[in-house]
């Protein structure tokens, strides 16, 4: 019968790297389009495996609230994560890693405690907890371009346009602006601490002021109120910097040579775990989920990127992360 012939076929290969990783991976897995989870939330699962397990167990389920950008101390005992409580989209927790672990509300702080006189808004997003657990640091004060796209799988576009570096000390409970951070010409985000907790690397544009923003305390924005960076052909281009955190007292940015000044967006940068190299992502323009992002690996210092083998052509590269091995 018709249903029985073959209309289509396709083929594909896979390999598996002799490294070992020796570390789970903990991970969000999230159904597609960004339109359809946003309205299902309860649908994400948060899953830790092995890269050897054909299903990776579900640690967490059931979450009535959006939860993403997540990071550990680096010996895995601390986890901190965006979380949407209390419909504060600054909510932030941050909780020691148990047998069970409990997200509740004593765990929770908000990025929008910061100068909170000052009526800006605050989202905290893209936030690391340091790797000795004391600080952590967020980009706040800060909007981005969110806005829902018509495609199944790059079916948002996101980057922040406005915001500083502020930090959070657990030990203390203050939240301080990081000097040499904390320019408002500018927008500072994306913060990763070096393994030593000495350095921070950020990506760092020009500010920009979204001129048809119509309700600024919403985080999501209508392709409307961005279309210089849909129809108009707006780019966006990040540099990575770095900067010494000197006690919380900061220091002076300077351009990361390699990952600056190149014509390019260059973002997400990632220390490897004994400080000596950086991988990080290079697009186009603007930060997530671009279809361009190609990953180059560099000496953390500065020095001339190597386009990394193991990237996909034009299929977005993104989201990486180091084994603890390195």
């Amino acid at each position: 019968t018709d249903f029985e012939r073959s209309l289509s076929r396709g083929r594909f290969k896979l390999s598996t790297s002799d490294d070992a990783v020796g570390a789970p991976i903990f991970y969000r897995d999230v159904p597609l389009p960004f339109l359809h989870v946003l309205t299902n939330l309860q649908s994400i699962r948060w899953r830790l495996g092995d890269v050897s397990s054909y299903k990776p167990p579900t640690l967490l389920t059931e979450m009535k609230v959006c939860g993403n950008c997540h990071s550990f101390t680096s010996d895995g005992g601390t986890l901190a994560m965006d979380v949407d409580y209390g419909s504060d989209k600054g909510s932030y927790v941050i909780s020691e890693v148990e047998h069970q672990t409990i997200l509740g509300k004593d765990k929770v702080i908000s990025w929008s405690d910061y100068r909170r006189e000052d009526k800006e808004p605050t989202f905290g997003l893209l936030s690391q907890i340091s790797p000795d657990g004391r600080y952590v640091i967020s980009t706040v004060k800060d909007r981005s371009v969110f806005a829902p796209v018509d495609d199944l799988f790059y079916s948002q576009r996101f980057f922040p346009v406005t915001g500083i570096l502020v930090v959070y000390d657990r030990q203390t409970k203050d939240f301080f602006a990081l000097p040499g951070a904390d320019d408002r010409q500018y927008v500072q985000s994306n913060p990763v601490w070096s393994p030593d907790g000495k350095t921070l690397l950020f990506a760092r544009s020009k500010c920009y002021k979204l001129p048809n923003l119509k309700d600024p305390s919403s985080a999501l924005v209508t392709r409307e109120e961005v279309s210089e960076f849909f129809e108009g052909g707006k780019k966006f281009r990040f540099d990575i910097y770095s900067i010494a955190f000197n006690d919380g007292k900061g220091g002076e940015p300077t351009p990361l040579h390699g990952a600056s000044d190149n014509g390019k967006s260059n973002y997400f940068p990632r220390f490897s775990p004994d400080g000596k190299w950086v991988v990080f992502c290079q697009s186009d323009s603007f930060m997530l989920l671009r279809p361009d992002s190609t990953l180059y690996i560099m000496p953390s210092a500065g020095g001339t990127p190597r386009k990394m083998r193991c990237n996909f052509s034009d299929k977005m590269n993104s989201w990486h992360s180091w084994s603890p091995n390195g």
